[in-house]
């Protein structure tokens, strides 16, 4: 039985993840990554960014991206785009009013 694009678009970012903790892990004292990524909980926040997470933090992207491409009608596709973006302008509306009070 031959494996659909969308499951090997799926085991690709299972990979890019598991790399990605991998590296992490290998530079931060207890070598356990958090599952919070906020700077004030995770320690994995400020380490050196290694060619292979780079490497690995681009297939994540690019595989996520495809997979959606390839499982979203392209209407639905746009829509939800243009609700990212008013979703960034909003945050960036929030935030820029919390920081002049």
């Amino acid at each position: 039985m031959s494996v659909s694009v969308a499951q090997q678009l799926a085991d690709l970012i299972v990979k890019a993840v598991k790399d990605i903790k991998a590296d992490t892990a290998a530079q931060i004292p207890e070598g356990k990554t958090t599952d919070v990524n906020l700077p004030t909980v995770a320690t994995e926040e400020h380490v050196e960014m290694t060619p292979a997470r780079r490497a690995a933090l681009r297939t994540l992207k690019g595989t996520t991206h495809q997979l959606l491409a390839t499982l979203m009608p392209v209407d639905l596709q746009i829509r939800d785009l243009h609700s990212s973006y008013l979703q960034t302008v909003a945050l960036d509306v929030v935030t820029r009013a919390g920081s002049q009070t």
